[in-house]
């Protein structure tokens, strides 16, 4: 079956519910429940998925069978992947295997953002987790779309602004509460376009 919306990584099906409702103002289909695809390695996560009106797939990428679909969804997934190659080589079957576009919610890796803060003496919570090992940025998203023939346009936005310094991880003792001018961003929305049709 061809999918509206497969969502990698789909834990209990937040981002599927949430990609229904704003995809069409970003001109991604509007979508059933049942014309959606999650997907997660936790196999413990299929009965709340499918009671949400949603098909589960057990899988673990990068090992996959890749449906089609019209959308391909990764919200704060690729960065848990082994490593960049691999979460680039995710990226690149999720273009492959989508018709229309790609929509990404990436944790911010960005040099800039990085360096605002650790300037400040702060960096991301994340940035202590252990299991952000593929830590993809914009350049890499675009780097993998350029070599997809069916690239239209890319979107990206700054998402989970950090006016200040609260919630963030303190790396210097002398760091205290501060705000920060302009705003650094704490993920980047990503969204790619592809024109034409093809059959994976």
């Amino acid at each position: 079956m061809d999918w509206k919306y497969t969502d990698l990584g789909c834990k209990l099906g937040g981002s599927l519910n949430e990609a229904r409702k704003k995809g069409p103002g970003h001109g991604f289909p509007r979508a059933e429940p049942r014309e959606c695809l999650g997907v997660d390695r936790q196999e413990s996560y299929r009965r709340k998925v499918e009671r949400a009106g949603y098909a589960f797939c057990c899988a673990d990428l990068p090992r996959f069978d890749w449906p089609a679909a019209e959308v391909y969804l990764a919200w704060n997934f690729l960065e848990h992947l082994r490593d960049l190659d691999e979460a680039k080589a995710v990226l690149g079957k999720m273009l492959d295997h989508s018709r229309q576009g790609v929509w990404l919610l990436l944790p911010s890796f960005e040099e800039g953002d990085r360096r605002q803060l650790r300037d400040a003496g702060f960096d991301f919570p994340w940035a202590a987790w252990s299991h952000h090992q593929a830590q993809l940025q914009r350049k890499h998203v675009v780097e993998v779309a350029s070599k997809h023939s069916r690239l239209c346009r890319i979107v990206a936005k700054g998402a989970w602004p950090f006016r200040s310094s609260r919630g963030l991880l303190r790396i210097t003792e002398t760091a205290g509460p501060r705000r920060f001018e302009p705003t650094v961003y704490g993920a980047w929305e990503v969204r790619l376009y592809l024109t034409g049709r093809q059959s994976p």
